[in-house]
This record gives structure tokens, sequence and C-alpha cells, in this order.
């Protein structure tokens, strides 16, 4: 069985986030309130690393610098695409599931193509499901 508490931490952190970001006020400026939530975690980051060890090396090389910048890039597309769904109006209860189903659906090729990863029957239909539900979830 695997390891269930990362799951339970980033369930946890998420739905945290999305409430978060859903209380930012209509008139802030977003990229400001995300440059400061970027210095909070960057903060976080650091007082966890130096009080963790056994997590690998304590050096980055060029690649994962490069890994890091695409991350953080990232990260404010997806943050700046949520603050920018919710001042649209979007809903808090379907619209962080949407996405994450779309983009459930989007990795699919990814892992098989750039990965090896192999689809069972079973995850096949569990695919089918999450279409269906996409669709349910964004009917308006």
């Amino acid at each position: 069985m695997a390891v269930l508490w990362p799951f339970l931490l980033a369930t946890l952190a998420y739905a945290t986030y999305q409430v978060a970001l859903k209380y930012a006020r209509p008139d802030v400026n977003i990229l400001l309130l995300l440059a400061f939530a970027y210095l909070v975690s960057c903060i976080s980051a650091l007082v966890l690393w130096a009080g963790t060890s056994g997590l690998g090396g304590a050096r980055l090389l060029p690649r994962d610098m490069l890994v890091a910048a695409i991350v953080g890039i990232s990260i404010v597309g997806i943050e700046f695409g949520f603050a920018s769904a919710f001042r649209a109006g979007q809903p808090i209860n379907t619209t962080g599931a949407i996405v994450n189903v779309a983009t459930a659906l989007l990795l699919v090729p990814v892992g098989y193509a750039l990965f090896a990863e192999q689809l069972s029957p079973l995850k096949i239909a569990g695919l089918g499901l999450c279409c269906v539900g996409l669709i349910l979830l964004a009917w308006k």
C-alpha cells in the first residue's frame, strides 16, 4: 500500500490554498499578492530545508535550477489562472476539480510518451469516468 501522508498533506494544502485565494480582495493586485506568497514560501522552504536532513544533497546543479525555474513559472501560471477564474465568478466548489481532472487527462499521454508509463484497462475505464465527470462538472 502506498504511503498515505503525502496525499493527505497535498490535499489539505491544496484545499487551504483554494480557500485562501478565493478570499483575496477583488481590488488587490494578484501578482503582488503572489509575490508576497512566494516570499513566505521561500522562507518556509529554507526553514524546512535547514531542519531536515536526508532528503538529498545540498547543491543545485544547472539542470536542477532549470527544473526549479520551470516549476516556479508553472506555479505562477496555476495561481494566476485560479485567481483570474475566481475573479471572473467561477465557483470554488468545481474550479479546482475541473482543473485537476483536465490536467490528469492531459498528463496521460505525457506519462506514456515521456516516461513509458503503462495504462491498464481499469485505468482506462477510470479515465473515461474522469471525462464524464469533467463534462458534468463543467455543465451549466
